[in-house]
Formats: C-alpha cells, structure tokens, sequence
C-alpha cells in the first residue's frame, strides 16, 4: 500500500520501449522484413545413381537476403535449411521417378514460390 501526503508531489514516469498493441507492427527501431525471396530456377538433374539423385538450382535474390533453401521430393519437405544451391536426394529406391522443386527462405521467415519441378529416375 503506498501512502500519499497531502503535502507531498510524486511523479511517475513509465517508459515502455518496444511494445505495441499491434502485433502487426515491429518493435521500435527494427524494420519488417515482408518481401518474398524470389523462386529458384533452373532446377536440373547432376547426377544420379541406384538410390540417390543429385541437384543444382540458381540462387533466389532478396532484398534482405536468403537464408537457406527447402528441398521437396514428391511434395513433401525432405531437406530442409540448406545453405547451397545442391542437393542429393538419397535413400531412393533403384529405378523408380520422384518428382522435386527448390523454395527459399529469408531470415525473416518468408518463403518464394517454388522452382520449377522436374521428374527425375534413379538408376537401375
């Protein structure tokens, strides 16, 4: 319990730094990252054996930068956060078809469109 006195002049000061109502909106003095990173190209085959294929794209840009890619074998994330623009897909079945694309990732979580998407064959 805080007393007052009559008598007495009390002053108090709140600063609060960084918080907003918005969530939509970041803290003070940090800009927002909303730009998407543009898709990968060129995706294409580099080799391939009984249970692995190897890939290679062309670098997606952004305006802060890219952070790493996402490899999708069949439509399911199977590489994740790769720092190049190669990949091996491995534990493959011999002589079988998978279908890939490549999508960027920013630091800020933003994600491009796909690449283009080959089919690609292991070997017998």
């Amino acid at each position: 319990m805080i007393k007052l006195y009559a008598a007495s002049l009390f002053a108090l000061v709140v600063i609060v730094l960084g918080c907003s109502s918005d969530d939509s909106q970041p803290p003070m003095g940090q800009d927002s990252d909303t730009e998407n990173p543009t898709a990968p190209a060129n995706l294409v085959v580099t080799n391939a054996d009984e249970t692995a294929i190897g890939l290679s794209w062309d670098a997606a840009t952004d305006n802060v930068g890219v952070t790493g890619y996402t490899l999708f074998q069949d439509g399911v994330a199977v590489q994740e956060n790769l720092g190049g623009t190669t990949a091996t897909a491995s534990n493959l079945s011999e002589n079988s078809s998978y279908d890939f694309y490549v999508v960027a990732i920013d630091a800020a979580g933003n994600t491009s469109g796909a690449s283009n998407t080959i089919t690609a064959a292991t070997a017998t």
